[in-house]
């Protein structure tokens, strides 16, 4: 199973989870579970910035590389 099937799965039982507390009337959980994802989303966001910086760094050093080679 690969990366976006995997979050796609997650994703929905997340969504599920906050339409059954909403349903539910418990304002409480929903809103600790809103916490939660954002806090999650978060982190993705930070992995992806870390990504770009690390292919950034890879990009320049194979550039460096090619002028060098010339």
């Amino acid at each position: 199973m690969g990366l976006v099937e995997k979050f796609t799965e997650w994703f929905g039982e997340k969504n599920q989870k906050i339409i059954d507390l909403n349903l539910k009337k418990e304002r409480k959980l929903i809103s600790k579970e809103l916490t939660e994802l954002e806090y999650e989303r978060n982190k993705i966001r930070d992995y992806v910035n870390r990504l770009d910086a690390l292919i950034d760094v890879e990009e320049k050093f194979i550039s460096e590389q090619e002028k060098g080679g010339d």
